[in-house]
C-alpha cells in the first residue's frame, strides 16, 4: 500500500537526502537541488516501494501514463537520480538495477516529520524520609504563572506576532516562499530582448506595438510606468546590451535593404555611433565583454550568404573582427553569445538545425568549444548567473518551454520555472549584482488559413486558442494533417478539408513533434519527433493511432517525405557528420544513403525518376537524377492560375558535377527558413519567394523549366507553414493571428 506521506506529497528522507515533492527539491547538508518533474516522479515511484523491485512497466504506467516512450527515457531519469545521490551503478547505495526487470531503491526511506508518540507524563520521585518508600517529588502548591492575566496577555501577543511573521516569511509547509515573479512590462505588442543593468534598476528592451512598425530600443526604470524611447531610426533596432560602466547601450540595427550595423548610444539617449558596418552579413546577437581593459564585443555573424553563423570578436579600438568559433559547415551555426561575469569565457548556442541546439562554452580569446548540454532541443536564450557557476537557459528540454539552471562544472540541471499553457519563455537577462533575472513570456495565437481559387485574402480554416501550424494537405485534398498545442504539447492532428471534425492522432506529450507528411494512399503519416532533443522519424496509422519509429539513431533525422510508391521514406540525417539524404523502406531496419554532396530536404519527382532536394550550403532547389529518363505529362497549371508577373523562362541552370553525377539548380534563391515549405506535384514545384516584407507563391514548371509568380501570400512564420494542393487551387498557410510578449522579473532564482 502507498504510504500516506507520499500520497499527501509530504517531505521524506531517502538516505541522507531530504526530498520535498511540493517544491521539486532535494536537500543535503544545506545544499538544495531542484529536480525535474519526471525525475521526481520516478523517485516517488521507487520510494513508494522501498526495497522492492519496481518493473519498468510500472514506471511507464505511473510516470508516463498515456505516452509512448522508450526505456531510454526511464534510464535517463535513473541516471539523473544517481548523479544527485553520487551513486555508483556497479556498487549502489541508493538505486540498484535489476537486470531485464527494473530498479530497486535500497537506501532507507523515512518520514521527514514523524508524528510524536503519546506516552504518560513522567513524574519525578523521591525516597520518603519516614517510610523509605518511593513518593512523588513535588513542591508545595504555588500560584501558576498562567493564572497571571498580564503575563498571559503578553504571551498571547508575542505568539500572535511570531505566528504572523512566520506566515509572511514561509509557505504553509514551513519552507521559504518560492522566488516571486512580477511583471516589468505589460505594454501592447511585443517587448523582447530584455537587458537588466548591473544593479537591476534599469531595463533596456526592444518594443513595437504594431507589427507594421519598426521595433526600437527603450529604457525603463524600476517602478516607472512610461519607458524612454532611445532609438528612432527607420530601421529594426534589436538586442540591446549594456557597456561595462553602464553608460552606453549597444544594439543591432537592420536597415530595410538588409544592411546590418552594430550601433552604440548613451543609455539616456543621444548621439549614436556606428561600431561596425557589416553590410549584408547578418548579425544575430551581440554581447559586451565585462573586461574594461579589452573593449570588445562578441557577435554572432553569418559571414556568407549560405554559411553558418560564427561567434566573432569585435575590437572597438581597432575596428576588427576575429573569429572565435568554427561551427559545422552544414549547420545554422553559433548563436546568442554571452560573456561570463569575469569575461574569461563565452556561452553560446550551437544550432545544427531548427530545434536541434545545445549550449557550448569557449574561451574569450577563442579555442576549442566545450559542450555543456546534450539535449538537442530548441533554445530561446541564455545568460550567466552572477557568480558565473551556472548558465540560465530557456529551452524545451522536456517538451515544454521552461527556464533551467545548468552548472558549468557538472551536475544535474535545475528547473526554475515553466511557461504557462500556450506560452513560451525567451531571452533571460541576469542582473550582475544578483538581484534577479528578467525574461520574456510570449503568447502566440497561431492558426491555419486557406487561400482558395480567385480569393484575395486568407480565410480562417483551423483555429483554436493555442498554436496550430505545420499544415499538410493529403494528396486527394480531402484531409489536413497539422501540429497543434491545444492539449499543452505539440501533437499530430487531422481534420476534414474544411477544417471540421479535428481529432488527435498522437499522444506523445513531452516530445517536440513536427512536419506531418501524408503517404500516397493517405493511410499513414510520417513525422519528426524529438525525445530529449534527439530527432527521429515516426510513422502513425491515422485511423488506428498505432505508431512506430522508422529510425532509431543517436544522430538527427529530419525533413521526411514519402516515395511515390509509398513504400519508402526519404529524410535528412547527419549520421556521417554532414547533412545527407537517406532513404529507408517501411519494415527495413537500415537506411541507404542517397546523396554524397549534401542535402537537407528531398522529394521525389513524377514517377520517381528525379529527386529534388534542398542543400544546406546553397539557397535553392536542385534536381538529382535517380537513373531513369523522365517524361513529363502536359501541364495546364499556369493557364488555370492567375500569374502576377507571367512565366519567366529560367536561364541556363547551374550544374554541379562529378564523374557519373550531375546536379541542376532548378529553383534559385529559396530561403533557408523555407526548407520545409515547398511541394513537388505531378507537373511542377510550388515554393515561396520572400522579397523583403513581401512573399509570393512561386511555381517551377517541369515541362519547360519556367518560373512564375502566382499569387501574393501573407507573411509566413520561419517554420514549415505552407501546403499547396496538387492542382494548385488551394493554399494553406500558417498565420500569426496574435502575438503578445511581456517581460517578467524573478527574484534570485539561483
Amino acid at each position: 500500500m502507498e504510504p500516506e506521506y507520499l500520497r499527501e506529497a509530504e517531505p521524506f528522507w531517502v538516505g541522507e537526502w531530504l526530498v520535498e515533492p511540493t517544491l521539486n527539491r532535494a536537500t543535503k547538508g544545506g545544499e538544495a537541488v531542484r529536480l525535474e518533474p519526471k525525475v521526481l516522479h520516478v523517485l516517488l515511484c521507487l520510494a513508494e516501494r522501498p526495497g522492492k523491485t519496481v518493473p519498468r512497466e510500472v514506471f511507464m504506467d505511473e510516470v508516463w501514463a498515456g505516452t509512448v516512450v522508450t526505456d531510454d527515457v526511464l534510464a535517463r531519469c535513473i541516471s539523473e537520480l544517481r548523479k544527485l545521490f553520487d551513486d555508483d551503478a556497479r556498487n549502489p547505495a541508493y538505486i540498484e538495477t535489476i537486470r531485464k526487470t527494473g530498479y530497486r531503491l535500497i537506501a532507507p526511506v523515512r518520514r521527514a516529520h514523524p508524528a510524536p508518540a503519546l506516552a504518560p507524563a513522567a513524574v519525578p520521585v523521591a525516597v520518603s524520609a519516614t517510610t523509605g518508600e518511593l513518593v512523588p517529588d513535588v513542591d508545595p502548591p504555588r500560584r501558576a504563572w498562567w493564572t497571571d492575566r498580564r503575563l498571559l496577555a503578553g504571551l498571547v501577543l508575542i505568539i500572535a506576532v511570531g505566528g504572523m511573521l512566520r506566515y509572511l516569511l514561509s509557505d504553509p509547509a514551513g519552507e521559504p516562499v518560492p522566488p516571486r515573479i512580477v511583471p516589468l512590462t505589460s505594454f501592447p505588442g511585443e517587448e523582447l530582448y530584455p537587458a537588466l543593468s548591473s544593479d537591476g534598476v534599469f531595463l533596456a528592451f526592444t518594443w513595437t506595438d504594431d507589427p507594421g512598425r519598426y521595433p526600437h530600443v527603450y529604457l525603463k526604470q524600476s517602478g516607472g510606468a512610461v519607458p524612454l524611447q532611445i532609438t528612432h531610426a527607420e530601421a529594426t533596432d534589436t538586442g540591446p546590451v549594456w557597456s561595462p560602466d553602464q553608460r552606453f547601450l549597444a544594439f543591432v540595427r537592420i536597415h530595410p535593404d538588409q544592411v546590418y550595423q552594430v550601433v552604440m548610444v548613451p543609455s539616456i539617449g543621444g548621439a549614436e555611433r556606428v561600431l561596425a558596418d557589416l553590410g549584408p552579413r547578418q548579425v544575430q546577437r551581440i554581447s559586451w565583454s565585462p573586461d574594461t581593459s579589452q573593449q570588445t564585443l562578441a557577435l554572432s555573424v553569418r559571414t556568407g550568404p549560405h554559411g553558418p553563423f560564427r561567434i566573432m570578436q569585435l575590437a572597438l579600438d581597432a575596428d576588427t573582427l576575429r573569429p572565435l568559433t568554427e561551427p559545422p559547415h552544414y549547420s545554422i551555426g553559433d548563436l546568442d553569445p554571452v560573456y561570463a561575469p569575469d569575461g574569461r569565457q563565452l556561452a553560446f548556442v550551437r544550432s545544427i538545425t531548427e530545434g536541434i541546439e545545445d549550449v557550448y562554452l569557449v574561451a574569450a580569446q577563442g579555442g576549442e568549444p566545450v559542450q555543456l548540454t546534450t539535449d538537442s532541443t530548441r533554445i530561446t536564450g541564455l545568460d550567466w548567473t552572477p557568480t558565473g557557476d551556472a548558465v540560465i537557459v530557456a529551452s524545451e528540454r522536456e517538451g515544454t518551454s521552461a527556464l533551467w539552471r545548468i552548472p558549468v562544472r557538472g551536475g544535474a540541471a535545475e528547473w526554475i520555472t515553466a511557461a504557462p499553457k500556450g506560452a513560451m519563455l525567451l531571452h533571460p537577462s541576469v542582473a550582475r549584482e544578483g538581484q534577479g533575472m528578467a525574461y520574456v513570456q510570449r503568447v502566440d495565437e497561431v492558426n491555419i488559413g486557406v487561400l482558395g481559387p480567385g480569393s484575395s485574402g486568407v480565410e480562417p480554416l483551423i483555429t483554436s486558442t493555442q498554436w496550430d501550424s505545420h499544415p499538410s494537405l493529403s494528396p486527394s485534398g480531402q484531409r489536413i494533417a497539422f501540429i497543434s498545442r491545444r492539449t499543452g504539447y505539440p501533437e499530430v492532428w487531422v481534420a476534414d478539408a474544411d477544417g471540421r471534425n479535428p481529432f488527435q492522432v498522437t499522444t506523445l506529450q513531452n516530445r517536440a513533434t513536427e512536419l506531418p507528411r501524408w503517404s500516397p494512399d493517405e493511410r499513414l503519416l510520417c513525422f519528426v519527433t524529438r525525445e530529449h532533443g534527439n530527432a527521429d522519424i515516426y510513422v502513425v496509422n491515422v485511423d488506428s493511432g498505432v505508431l512506430w519509429p522508422l529510425t532509431r539513431s543517436p544522430s538527427e533525422e529530419v525533413m521526411p517525405s514519402w516515395s511515390r510508391d509509398g513504400q519508402a521514406i526519404y529524410f535528412a540525417s547527419n549520421r556521417t557528420g554532414a547533412w545527407q539524404i537517406w532513404r529507408q523502406r517501411l519494415g527495413d531496419e537500415a537506411a541507404e544513403q542517397v546523396t554524397l554532396h549534401g542535402g537537407f530536404a528531398a522529394q521525389e519527382g513524377p514517377e520517381g525518376r528525379f529527386l529534388y532536394l534542398f542543400r544546406p550550403d546553397t539557397s535553392g532547389i536542385w534536381r538529382y537524377p535517380l537513373g531513369l529518363p523522365q517524361t513529363v505529362p502536359p501541364d495546364d497549371t499556369l493557364g488555370r492560375l492567375v500569374s502576377l508577373e507571367g512565366a519567366v523562362q529560367h536561364p541556363d541552370s547551374t550544374r554541379f558535377g562529378r564523374p557519373g553525377l550531375s546536379l541542376d539548380l532548378v529553383v534559385p534563391g529559396l530561403d533557408d527558413v523555407d526548407a520545409g515549405n515547398w511541394m513537388v506535384t505531378a507537373h511542377g514545384i510550388f515554393f515561396p519567394m520572400r522579397r523583403g516584407r513581401r512573399t509570393v507563391l512561386g511555381y517551377y514548371r517541369f515541362g519547360d523549366g519556367s518560373i512564375a509568380s502566382l499569387r501574393l501570400l501573407p507573411p509566413l512564420p520561419p517554420h514549415p507553414s505552407l501546403s499547396v494542393s496538387y492542382d494548385g487551387d488551394r493554399v494553406l498557410v500558417t498565420q500569426i493571428q496574435r502575438r503578445e510578449s511581456d517581460i517578467l522579473f524573478i527574484e534570485r532564482p539561483w
